[in-house]
């Protein structure tokens, strides 16, 4: 393999466990494999034009067949259509008051601490 450096057009990608498509350099046909992540993924589209280095191969006659290490440069990417996003629209649930369960040493609790309560109510003089 020899190793190249080379200004692409990207004319074609397909991800896959690689991304794989076809390039052009200047009239050279080049059938290109890079690895697929995140980066490569957003940059390796149609219309991209980018500085690459890598290892190359001849392939049928005009084409050459690449495996693209390194992206050196990034010239241009397309202008990408974009939609607006709109706001999903939330309605509130309904609040629904729901009484406490007590347990029936709470329900005790609360009876003894009202008992106390009324009897310390009655002993305050006016």
């Amino acid at each position: 393999m020899r190793k190249f450096t080379s200004n692409l057009t990207v004319l074609t990608a397909k991800s896959g466990k690689y991304i794989t498509g076809t390039a052009i350099d200047g009239n050279t046909a080049i059938h290109f494999t890079v690895a697929n992540n995140d980066l490569n993924a957003a940059t390796f589209i149609p219309e991209a034009n980018l500085v690459v280095t890598g290892d190359l191969k001849l392939g049928d006659v005009g084409t050459v067949n690449v495996w693209i290490t390194s992206t050196v440069a990034l010239i241009s990417l397309p202008e990408l259509a974009v939609e607006p996003i709109s706001a999903p629209v939330v309605t509130p649930a309904p609040i629904e008051v729901v009484a406490p369960v007590l347990t029936s040493t709470q329900k005790r609790a609360a009876t003894i601490a009202a008992k106390k309560a009324a009897a310390t109510a009655e002993l305050v003089p006016f």
